[in-house]
């Protein structure tokens, strides 16, 4: 097991809160972001021999699958940059292969396309302290960003998700936290990934949930995000998820995010009591729900679906500074949760990627 301590001050920040910091917003040093690579070998290659404050470039598409050899360090991260028209071309949807697979510390991403994979973007194993920025998932096979097995501290800005589930729709969401029990190491460990912030995403023609947050997972916020269900959508009541936030975690703030055009009965955001995880603890709770927006088309869908889960019921505040445009409040017309005024809202915070208060 790794052994991480992070050193904070005021003078990183920049780096590792992304836009919002206390100082300016700078690039990493760099010693070796000269060349500009063009095929996957060459890639792949400086992916293998990379070190802390490395830059590697690549433009064109990339036919292969990437994957992080070593870890950066907090003052100097590795950061994988694409140039112009960049793209990872996969193997295909229902091969075994990850666009990217990061399994290390202190990484950047940005400014590229990952499509034609199983997954899209995999960090897990306790991959920490990352930012992905402006990257694409584009066709894959099952989910497009995943973070599991204990990968914390993330900050995922500026990312768009289209068309998931084309190899098992039973696995196409779009932004997925954690690992449900079942896929837990064992019963008794839960998968503890968190501290992941999603600000200003989007997702679209999915054949699952937008985002999955699952138990055993904390602190996640998913801050300015659009869900589109307008180009296509999962099935009413499909067993394995049929709303823009599937939450079953805790600590969870959503906070000016749409779900739009969605149609098939289902609710916006679905918040879950897991009453009983493998572990034999429970999971679920503590969420906050701030400057929601839901416009919908038809089928009776709702900003919230609580049916049954009274636990989650007690530990949910709504803001009112919610908008709804067509469906209805909640599923269970008889369900309440409750109840703040948008002044009572505090950010939730942390030192590390995507910890930043990113509201005015």
């Amino acid at each position: 097991m790794k052994t991480k301590q992070l050193l904070w001050n005021c003078a990183l920040l920049g780096f590792v809160l992304g836009s919002i910091a206390c100082a300016p917003k700078s690039e990493p040093d760099a010693r070796n972001a000269s060349t500009v690579h063009d095929n996957y070998k060459d890639l792949q290659a400086a992916l293998d021999v990379a070190q802390p404050g490395d830059v590697i470039e690549f433009t064109g598409t990339i036919h292969g699958t990437l994957e992080t050899k070593t870890d950066g360090t907090v003052s100097m991260p590795i950061t994988v940059r694409g140039v112009g028209d960049a793209t990872i071309e996969g193997p295909g949807v229902s091969s075994d292969a990850y666009g990217v697979h990061c399994e290390h510390d202190w990484y950047v991403f940005e400014n590229f396309v990952i499509s034609n994979s199983r997954k899209g973007f995999v960090a897990q194993h306790q991959a920490d302290n990352g930012i992905i920025r402006a990257v694409t998932v584009d066709s894959v096979g099952n989910e497009a960003f995943k973070f599991r097995w204990n990968s914390r501290y993330w900050l995922v800005e500026d990312c768009v998700v289209r068309d998931t589930g084309k190899h098992s729709n039973t696995y196409g969401e779009g932004y997925y936290v954690g690992n449900a029990d079942n896929n837990w190491t064992d019963s008794n460990t839960p998968d503890a990934s968190g501290y992941v912030t999603f600000l200003n995403c989007h997702a679209e023609n999915l054949v699952n949930d937008g985002f999955d947050i699952k138990e055993g997972a904390s602190h996640v916020k998913i801050i300015g995000c659009t869900i589109d269900f307008t180009k296509g959508q999962p099935v009413g009541s499909a067993p394995m998820g049929d709303s823009g936030i599937y939450l079953r975690a805790d600590h969870i703030q959503v906070i000016n995010t749409r779900v739009i055009g969605q149609s098939n009965g289902g609710g916006a955001i679905k918040l879950q009591r897991e009453n009983k995880a493998d572990d034999g603890n429970a999971y679920g709770g503590n969420y906050e729900l701030y400057g929601m927006t839901i416009r919908q088309t038809s089928g009776g869908s709702a900003l919230l679906n609580l049916t049954n889960q009274k636990a989650a019921l007690n530990s949910t505040v709504l803001y009112d500074n919610y908008t709804l445009h067509g469906g209805v409040l909640f599923v269970d017309r008889s369900a309440t949760v409750p109840s703040r005024k948008p002044g009572e809202f505090t950010e939730m915070t942390w030192d590390g990627p995507g910890g930043a208060a990113y509201l005015p």
